[in-house]
């Protein structure tokens, strides 16, 4: 199974513990091949877990939003319990997307430093208020770019 490292770096800002990352990881994985609710022995497989932990990790999964499991027919005709991880990656996307601002808006601002550094040293000497104004506004208003 293909896990994004900002996954692994992120899991506790999503409100899971260790032990909820590895039976998420397994929920990953079976839900590669179907989406029918792996049984407790698949996800206590390779696991020191008991199989009372690994349904409260469930539970708290759905709790978090980051699981949904439906009851629905089957091919064969009997009710299957089915999962749904769409939560889970909408939320992991969000997450994604919020470090991506984060990292871009120090970015910006390392750039800005950048330039106004750069436009010191040219100078030979600290801009002076009105100057400094000036580039401000060159930057908000008339959106120049901070590329040094």
């Amino acid at each position: 199974v293909v896990i994004r490292r900002e996954l692994f770096d992120h899991y506790s800002e999503l409100g899971l513990d260790e032990q909820d990352l590895v039976i998420l990881i397994k929920l990953l994985y079976a839900s590669e091949t179907s989406n029918k609710q792996p049984s407790i022995e698949f996800l206590q497989k390779g696991s020191t877990m008991e199989p009372r932990q690994i349904t409260s990790v469930i539970q708290n999964l759905i709790q978090r939003e980051l699981l949904e499991l439906n009851v629905n027919k089957d091919e064969e005709g009997k009710f299957t319990e089915y999962m749904n991880l769409d939560p889970f990656y909408h939320k992991l996307n969000q997450l994604l997307k919020h470090q991506y601002l984060k990292h871009e808006e120090q970015d910006k601002k390392e750039q800005f430093k950048q330039l106004f550094q750069l436009v010191e040293q040219s100078f030979g000497r600290p801009l002076s208020p009105y100057e400094i104004e000036t580039l401000n506004q060159w930057i908000d208003v008339d959106h120049h770019d901070l590329s040094v």
